[in-house]
C-alpha cells in the first residue's frame, strides 16, 4: 500500500521539481484530504514537505554526534504531532503521531514532530527559494482569515525573496483522474450502498416515518466499518422537493414517492446514488410520467460520458431533454459532480473528460404543488472507449422498480 502513496508523491515532485513543496495536514483540526492522498495518513495536524533536490536535516544541538554540522540529506519529511498521554488514556489521542510510525512504515525519509517544522524549514527557504503550498481548505474572500493564508504571511515577512507558488491545483488535478486501487474501492462503497437501498425498498411502507428507513441504511453501513458519505436524504412526498432536505422526519402517506439519495464512506472513498421508489409498490400516471423523462435525462446524459465530454455539456443534454418534456423550470441543479475521496471531489468542470474521470449523473424534475419529486443519480467512470455506469446493477427503470416492490 505505501508503494501507491511514494508512487504519488513521487509525481507531484516530478510536477514540481524546482523549490521545496509544502502540504499541511489539515486546518482548524480538520483533515485536509490532499495530505491524505498523498500519504495514506488522516490527521488534523501536521505536514508533508517535499524536496525533490533534498533538504539539510537533524543539524544542530538537538541532534549531537558525528551528523551536528552536516545533518541528513532528505527529501521527503512528515511532520507530525507528539503522543499526548493524557488523550491516550480516555481514547482521545490520533494514532498518527510522531512517536507511533516509523519512516520505512510511510515510505518517507524522515518523521519529525510538527514543532521541528519551523528549524528545518527556515534554512530551507532563504536565498530566494520557492515554496511549492498545498491548501488545507479553500481559499475565500469572505470571512476571517484562514491557517493556510496566517501561516504564508509569516513566510512572506521572514523570507522577503521567497517564491510562493499555489501548488494545490497541480496536486487536485493529479486527484480528479483515479487510479485502479480508488476505482476499486469505489466498487465496494457502491455495492454497499446498492443493498443499504434494497433493504429500504424491503421495509418501506405508508405510515413509516422516513427516519426509520435512514436508520436502515446507517445499521447498513455501520455493519460494513463504513460511515454515511453525507447527511442522507430520505424525502417522501413534497419533502422530495427540498434539495438538501435531510431532516428526514416525516411519516410517509399512502400515495407517496420516496426519494433517497444516500452514500457510504468506506476505506476513504465515498459513493452517491440517488433512486426514487414507489412507497405503494406502483407509480401512478402522473407519476411514471415523470419518473419516465427523469429516467430518459439520466440515459441521455450518461450516454454523452466519454473522453473529450466535459460536464457543462452532460448537465445541457439532460437539461434539453427535461425541458422538451415541458419541465424545463422544476429542474433547478446541476447534474454532475466528481467523487472520490470527497463526495463533491476536486476537479476543473470544464477540463474535457479523461479515462479515469469519476462523476456522477443526476437529473431531477421537482414540482411542490404537486407534491413530486424525482431524482436518479448514478455514477459514471470514463474508460478509454466510453464510459461504465459503476452503480448499474441497482435497478433503475420504472418496471424494474415495481417489480422489485411486489416481492416485498
Amino acid at each position: 500500500m505505501n508503494d501507491i502513496y511514494g508512487r504519488r508523491r513521487a509525481r507531484l515532485m516530478e510536477l514540481l521539481p524546482q523549490g521545496i513543496l509544502l502540504v499541511q495536514a489539515g486546518a482548524n483540526g480538520r483533515p485536509n484530504r490532499n495530505f491524505t492522498y498523498l500519504t495514506g495518513l488522516s490527521t488534523g495536524s501536521g505536514a508533508l514537505l517535499l524536496a525533490p533536490d533534498g533538504v539539510r536535516a537533524c543539524t544542530g544541538r538537538n541532534y549531537p554526534g558525528p551528523d551536528y554540522l552536516r545533518g541528513k540529506i532528505v527529501r521527503q519529511v512528515l511532520f507530525l504531532p507528539p503522543a499526548n498521554p493524557l488523550l491516550s488514556r480516555w481514547g482521545e489521542d490520533s494514532a498518527v503521531t510522531a512517536g507511533a510510525l516509523r519512516p520505512e512504515e510511510t515510505g518517507v525519509d524522515l518523521i519529525l514532530q510538527i514543532g521541528a517544522m519551523d528549524e528545518l524549514l527556515s534554512p530551507a527557504l532563504d536565498h530566494g527559494a520557492t515554496l511549492n503550498y498545498v491548501r488545507a481548505a479553500a481559499a475565500g474572500l469572505s470571512g476571517g482569515a484562514d491557517e493556510d493564508s496566517l501561516f504564508l504571511d509569516r513566510v512572506r515577512q521572514r523570507f522577503f525573496d521567497v517564491r510562493l507558488v499555489n501548488a494545490t491545483p497541480v496536486l487536485e488535478e493529479m486527484r480528479r483522474l483515479k487510479e485502479p486501487d480508488e476505482i476499486d474501492k469505489t466498487r465496494k462503497a457502491i455495492a454497499v450502498t446498492d443493498v443499504a437501498l434494497r433493504r429500504v425498498y424491503a421495509m418501506a411502507r405508508a405510515g413509516m416515518f422516513e427516519y426509520e428507513l435512514e436508520a436502515v441504511i446507517t445499521g447498513h453501513y455501520r455493519s460494513h466499518g463504513g460511515t454515511h458519505a453525507f447527511e442522507p436524504i430520505v424525502a417522501a412526498g413534497r419533502n422530495a422537493c427540498s434539495l438538501h432536505y435531510t431532516d428526514n422526519r416525516g411519516r410517509i402517506a399512502a400515495g407517496d414517492l420516496v426519494l433517497v439519495d444516500t452514500g457510504v464512506s468506506l476505506d476513504g472513498y465515498n459513493s452517491d446514488i440517488t433512486r426514487t421508489f414507489p412507497v405503494d409498490g406502483r407509480f401512478s400516471k402522473r407519476q411514471r410520467e415523470i419518473y419516465d423523462v427523469v429516467l430518459e435525462a439520466l440515459e441521455a446524459a450518461t450516454a454523452m460520458a466519454a473522453p473529450g465530454a466535459d460536464l457543462g455539456a452532460i448537465h445541457a443534454c439532460a437539461w434539453d431533454v427535461i425541458h422538451k418534456a415541458g419541465f424545463g423550470r422544476y429542474f433547478i441543479h446541476g447534474t454532475s459532480h466528481f467523487i472520490g475521496m470527497d463526495t463533491h471531489d476536486v476537479g476543473d468542470r470544464f477540463t474535457p473528460l479523461e479515462p479515469g474521470a469519476l462523476f456522477t449523473v443526476e437529473p431531477g424534475i421537482y414540482i411542490p404543488e404537486e407534491s413530486i419529486g424525482v431524482r436518479l443519480e448514478d455514477e459514471v467512470l470514463v474508460t478509454t472507449g466510453g464510459h461504465e455506469v459503476l452503480s448499474a446493477a441497482l435497478p433503475r427503470k420504472a418496471q424494474e422498480i415495481e417489480e422489485i416492490l411486489a416481492g416485498r
